[in-house]
């Protein structure tokens, strides 16, 4: 089981052991499957959630996007820990370019939300909400 990292949340130390165990069964289960490669998936998922949502007035899609997309967001803690099981096994450390892999979707997604919720609130009128989300995706990455 992963060791609790002194800077991270107490949300994220009491979720670990469910992440770790979703991991691993992943990792069992698929094993062809690569922390980048669901790292990747995710990121191109909550994006796609975040269009759906962005364009629908359905409430019913609505609704079925936002689970989506708090599935996928979940999904982000999942990718770390297979990522930390397979340096493991291997007897190595993480790889320098899938947690670069990994902050760089995280960038997307953030950003890329914001200017869909921004894109949004225009066709809403609602400028603010508009000019607070497009300064969100901006700065996003930064």
């Amino acid at each position: 089981m992963e060791q609790s990292n002194p800077n991270n949340s107490p949300l994220r130390d009491s979720a670990s052991n469910i992440t770790h165990n979703v991991a691993m069964f992943i990792h069992e289960k698929f094993p062809e499957v690569t922390p980048n490669q669901l790292t990747v998936a995710r990121a191109i998922g909550a994006l796609g959630v975040s269009f759906l949502l962005a364009k629908t007035e359905n409430p019913k899609v609505k609704f079925a996007g936002a689970v989506g997309y708090t599935l996928f967001e979940l999904a982000d803690a999942i990718d770390g820990s297979l990522a930390r099981i397979r340096a493991e096994e291997n007897g190595e450390e993480t790889k320098l370019n899938g947690n670069l892999i990994d902050a760089l979707s995280d960038k997307a997604v953030e950003s890329g939300a914001s200017f869909l919720v921004a894109q949004r609130s225009i066709r809403n009128g609602d400028k603010i909400g508009a000019a607070l989300n497009i300064l969100a995706g901006i700065t996003a990455p930064l």
